[in-house]
């Protein structure tokens, strides 16, 4: 493996040049670990594990870079995967770290080894493309409405997941439309049902 020397203040020697994350390198050398970005973490409140917070994500940034673990360390996968991006503990850094530049580039540079999976590619696109989009939620309302997501919700797996997810969202068109016509205020006999 050959490293190559980056600018910055201690000059880390790199060992992915020419990726999102070596160019990230002077976000990484702002970090001085002091932890105070640990109680505004979730998924370190949560999991109390120090490689499940900023400060921990950006240590194994850091050994990406200089070359100590391997981009397709399934460590650095995991932990990675489990940020949610929320972005609350760059309030919290006195050092002013870029978290979220430096979550996107480390995606970035892992995303080559480990490109997107199908699935996530296909939901992807439907997000993209908002035609797509307004049609399979058409459906999913339709489908709804057959009652078939409650039986579907027995299965298990994601697909069994997803129908649960869909068995248990109402119609807010309706809700919003009973809210409306019937202000809290107003008396029962003056409120329209909206059915």
């Amino acid at each position: 493996m050959t490293t190559t020397t980056l600018p910055g203040r201690r000059s880390l020697p790199c060992a992915i040049p020419d990726t999102p994350l070596a160019a990230a390198l002077p976000g990484i050398e702002t970090c001085v670990h002091c932890g105070f970005c640990l109680q505004a973490c979730p998924t370190y409140v949560n999991l109390e594990d120090e490689n499940d917070s900023p400060r921990g994500r950006i240590v194994l940034m850091r050994s990406v870079v200089e070359g100590e673990l391997p981009l397709d360390d399934p460590s650095v996968q995991t932990h990675i995967d489990r940020c949610l991006g929320c972005r609350a503990c760059e309030t919290a850094c006195p050092s002013g770290v870029p978290y979220g530049q430096l979550l996107e580039a480390t995606r970035a540079t892992l995303r080559a080894v480990r490109p997107t999976p199908l699935l996530g590619r296909i939901v992807l696109g439907v997000f993209e493309k908002p035609a797509v989009l307004r049609v399979i939620l058409f459906a999913s309302r339709v489908i709804r409405a057959t009652g078939l997501p409650s039986v579907v919700a027995r299965v298990g797996g994601r697909l069994g997941f997803a129908s649960a997810m869909l068995a248990w969202t109402r119609n807010g068109l309706r809700e919003r439309d009973t809210t409306l016509a019937c202000p809290a205020r107003a008396a029962p006999s003056r409120c329209w049902s909206g059915v």
